[in-house]
C-alpha cells in the first residue's frame, strides 16, 4: 500500500511547473491492483490529473485541491473508499472535483468544500453515499450519469449537502435503472435545482429545502422533464442546518 501522511504546518505536496492548459502538467498519484492508499494532510495543485484509482481502497482525508487541470479524486473499477474533510477547487477544463466510476457501493464522500470547477461530483457508477458536502460555483453540482453498461447505480444524497450558486444543482441525464434518492439537503438558488434529460427513473427528491417553502416556486426550479419523473413533494419549510466542516488543515 501507499501512505501519504503530512502535517497540519508541513503538508506531503504534489505539484508541476508545467502552465495551466498544457498537456505537460504532470499527475498526482495513480494506483491500480487492489491498493491500499491513505492520503491525509496533502497539498495536490497544477496538476493534470491529481489523484486516480483503479480497484484500490481508499481514504483521502483533510487535503487541499486547487488550480489543476481537469480531476482531484477519481474511483474507478471497484474502487472502494472514504472521501472526505477536503478543500477542492479551481478545476479548469471540464475538470470535476470527485469522479465515481467505481460499481462498488463501499464509497462515503462526506464534509467537503467543493468550488469552482465545471462539476462537483460526477456519480457514473455503484452506490456513492454523500453526505455534508458543500458544492458552490460550478456548472453542475451533481451530475449523475449512468448509461445501460454501467451495472448498479443506487447513490445517496442526503444528510446535510448544500448545493447552491451552481448552473444546475442536480444534474441527471441518461440514467436508465437504479434508485436515486436526494433527501434532506439544501438545493437553492441554482440556475436550475433540479435538471433532468433522457433519464427514465422515478427519483426520490423528497424532503429538501429548495430555498422556498412556496410549491409553484419550488416546481418552477425543477425542469419540465424533471416534474413527474422526480418526486420532490414534501419539502422542507427551511434550510438543514449545516454542519460545521473541518479544515483541510494545509
Amino acid at each position: 500500500g501507499v501512505s501519504v501522511q503530512g502535517e497540519d504546518d508541513s503538508p506531503a505536496v504534489f505539484t508541476s511547473t508545467g502552465d495551466i492548459g498544457q498537456l505537460s502538467l504532470g499527475w498526482g498519484l495513480f494506483m491500480t491492483g487492489g491498493s491500499e492508499v491513505s492520503i491525509s494532510h496533502a497539498v495536490f495543485e497544477n496538476l493534470f490529473i491529481a489523484t486516480t484509482f483503479n480497484d484500490a481502497v481508499v481514504s483521502v482525508t483533510d487535503s487541499r485541491y486547487s488550480n489543476n487541470e481537469r480531476v482531484a479524486i477519481e474511483l474507478h473499477r471497484s474502487g472502494t473508499g472514504f472521501i472526505g474533510d477536503n478543500d477542492i477547487s479551481g478545476f479548469r477544463r471540464g475538470g470535476s472535483s470527485v469522479g465515481i466510476r467505481s460499481s462498488s457501493d463501499n464509497i462515503s464522500i462526506e464534509r467537503n468544500n467543493i468550488a469552482g470547477m465545471d462539476v462537483g461530483l460526477a456519480l457514473n457508477a455503484g452506490s456513492p453515499a454523500v453526505r455534508e458536502n458543500t458544492i458552490t460555483g460550478t456548472m453542475f453540482g451533481v451530475s449523475l450519469y449512468a448509461p445501460c453498461c454501467v451495472g448498479v447505480f443506487n447513490p445517496v444524497i442526503t444528510n446535510g449537502n448544500t448545493i447552491t450558486g451552481n448552473d444546475y444543482g442536480i444534474y441527471s441525464q441518461n440514467v436508465y435503472a437504479g434508485i436515486i434518492a436526494v433527501n434532506g439537503n439544501n438545493i437553492h438558488d441554482n440556475g436550475w435545482n433540479y435538471y433532468k434529460i433522457q433519464s427514465t427513473v422515478i427519483e426520490d427528491a423528497t424532503g429538501n429545502w429548495w430555498g422556498t417553502s412556496v410549491e409553484s416556486e419550488v416546481t418552477a426550479s425543477i425542469s419540465a422533464q424533471a416534474v413527474g419523473t422526480v418526486t420532490y413533494v414534501p419539502f422542507l419549510a427551511g434550510p438543514i442546518p449545516v454542519a460545521p466542516h473541518l479544515n483541510a488543515g494545509v
